[in-house]
This record gives structure tokens, C-alpha cells and sequence, in this order.
């Protein structure tokens, strides 16, 4: 019998020894996490029964692998080198931070990370990105 949570890079096997195994692609955990609402109940219940926790976090991990779930584009753009350009973007800068892009256009705007403009994005200095990295808790 397969552990009671088991994930792989497509597919996300949900099941207990003393019932049915349910097999979901990560494109159906994708969906269920986004239309079903299912990581607002799985925060708002955090808690309450670790099997359920556990499942719900399976399945927003699945969901979160497969491609176009964080809304937008489904496929990405293409990463920037990060060996040429000592600029990065919001996007580069929010991939090294670990943060959403939306955050690092926040702390510019509250002027705690140095950026400039260039037409309409934002170009941040590696150096820049470093000393606000250093400066986060």
C-alpha cells in the first residue's frame, strides 16, 4: 500500500490504508486549488485534522507545479541571465528574494529597495537587491 500522501512530478496520489486511493493530475489540483477555493479553507483550518492538512497541502503542491497555475501566462518568459546584466527585474529581483514580484514593486514604492525606471518597468541593481536582502528579517 502507497504511503498516505505521495507526490510526483505530474501526479499526486491521495489515499489511507483503510480506504480508496484517489489519483489526481496536477492539472485537476490546479484547478480545485484555484476555482475551489481550497487554500483559503486549507488556511482558515489549518489544524482542525492532520490528514486533511496534509492532502491539502499535497494538493496545492501538485497544483502549484503544474504550468499556468499562478494565473498569468501559461508558459514563462524566458529567465534573464543573471551572469550578464547586473540589473535584474521585478520579476528576477522576486525570484531571488523568494517573494512575489507584486512584493518588491511594494518595497520600491515605499523606497525600501533602490530601483530605477526604464520605459515602464523597473530595473533593479544586483548590488541594490543585496543590501535589501540583508536588511530583511
Amino acid at each position: 500500500m502507497p504511503s498516505p500522501l505521495e507526490l510526483a512530478a505530474d501526479r499526486l496520489l491521495l489515499g489511507h490504508r483503510d480506504g480508496p486511493v484517489v489519483l489526481l493530475s496536477a492539472r485537476v489540483a490546479a484547478t480545485l486549488n484555484r476555482h475551489a477555493g481550497l487554500g483559503t479553507y486549507r488556511i482558515a483550518h489549518r489544524g482542525e485534522d492532520a490528514e486533511v492538512d496534509a492532502a491539502l497541502l499535497a494538493l496545492a503542491l501538485a497544483g502549484s507545479s503544474w504550468p499556468g497555475s499562478g494565473g498569468g501566462t501559461k508558459v514563462a518568459a524566458p529567465a534573464e541571465p543573471v551572469a550578464l546584466s547586473k540589473w535584474v527585474s521585478t520579476a528576477g529581483a522576486a525570484a531571488r528574494l523568494s517573494i512575489t514580484d507584486r512584493a518588491v514593486r511594494r518595497a520600491i514604492n515605499e523606497g525600501r529597495l533602490k530601483a530605477r525606471r526604464d520605459g515602464t518597468a523597473w530595473r533593479i541593481h544586483t548590488t541594490d537587491l543585496e543590501h535589501y536582502r540583508a536588511q530583511r528579517p
